[in-house]
């Protein structure tokens, strides 16, 4: 397991799954999405897209790698899908 963000990197799901769990009142505003056709999340705050999550899947659909998008200039230029639920 893996998470990349522009703060850097994170090895091992029990470190990604500590870190992530920061972010769980996030949950309530992350939308299924396809970010530039990968699999994830987008969350929006007061209507803003604030950040995006895209998963890599291995065998047994376990992620892999999350990239994490946080950079408004880095946002800006993803082609971010909604899907429904």
């Amino acid at each position: 397991m893996l998470a990349r963000s522009e703060a850097g990197v994170a090895t091992g799901a029990a470190r990604v799954a500590a870190g992530a769990t920061s972010y769980a009142s996030l949950a309530g505003v992350a939308r299924p999405a396809l970010i530039d056709g990968v699999v994830g999340v987008a969350v929006f705050v007061g209507g803003r897209l604030e950040r995006t999550l895209g998963f890599l899947f291995v065998g047994g659909g376990r992620i892999a790698v999350i990239d994490i998008v946080t950079d408004p200039a880095r946002l800006a230029r993803l082609d971010v899908v909604l899907r429904q639920v």
